[in-house]
């Protein structure tokens, strides 16, 4: 069995934007920690003092109904085949969420789960709308053609496993670790509709949006800062060369102990 990870740090944690705007949706606001490295278990910790049960599931549901839109869902989708989806979700989900994307292959089988960027299990609630979304993508683009042949979760046994059963079909709790496993038969399913003109346009934008993530957002910024010291660029105009969000941009330079303003001045 070999495993292998694509690890570079991300872009924009926008699983926790999108996150954030569900909870805002159902009324919730979620208290801002300045700093803090887990934005997303603080969502689904607020969701669940709420009221909302199983927060990554209800999520799910939502992102599959209305928000999966954008340059990584549009390449999964236009995929040649099941097993071809799953390496473009290990290569670009730098681009989506700060966890990584892990893939055990063996002659039967492959298996999918989430780590943090340490190593560690990702959180439980980030788990169940991970496998629920990969789940429903694969079921839609091959016209229920192609589940997973089993998913087992780390978390106990829920009261009622219903809503589980429905979204992941064949699950399993109080395992060891988090896995959703596809046979290799439903590795070949075809994704239908997928246009390799849009791959093929797609794909190296994707590639160089990954390569970048491997640098520090500290030079980054300085560095189109320095290139128009003549008229020094504000927050917004930065953000939009980056594609992150103000917000995103902030959190990311507390993490690496700096402001926007402190790089300025230091340029």
């Amino acid at each position: 069995m070999t495993t292998d990870a694509f690890p570079p740090p991300v872009l924009e944690d926008a699983v926790a934007d999108l996150a954030l705007r569900f909870a805002a949706d159902h009324g919730v606001l979620v208290p801002e920690r300045t700093g803090h490295r887990d934005r997303l278990a603080d969502v689904w910790t607020t969701l669940s003092s709420a009221g909302i049960t199983h927060p990554g599931l209800a999520f799910a549901g939502r992102a599959t109904r209305t928000w999966l839109g954008g340059v990584f869902p549009t390449i999964l989708a236009n995929s040649p085949d099941v097993g071809a989806l799953l390496d473009r979700l290990q290569r670009f989900h730098p681009l989506f969420g700060k966890e990584r994307v892990m893939l055990a292959n063996d002659r039967h089988s492959t298996s999918v789960w989430l780590e943090t960027t340490d190593g560690t299990p990702a959180n439980p609630d980030t788990i169940d709308a991970f496998f629920a979304i990969l789940c429903w993508l694969t079921r839609h683009l091959t016209s229920n053609r192609a589940a997973p042949s089993r998913v087992v979760l780390r978390r106990p046994p829920p009261p009622d496993p219903a809503t589980y059963r429905e979204l992941l079909g064949d699950v399993r709790f109080g395992a060891d670790h988090d896995r959703c496993t596809f046979s290799a038969k439903t590795l070949g399913v075809p994704i239908e509709r997928a246009d390799p003109a849009i791959l093929s346009a797609l794909e190296p934008y994707a590639e160089r949006r990954v390569a970048e993530q491997g640098q520090a957002f500290t030079a980054r910024v300085a560095d189109l800062v320095a290139a128009r010291m003549e008229d020094i660029p504000t927050l917004a105009s930065v953000c939009r060369a980056l594609a992150v969000s103000p917000r995103a941009l902030q959190l990311r330079l507390a993490e690496e102990s700096t402001t926007y303003s402190a790089i300025v001045d230091r340029v």
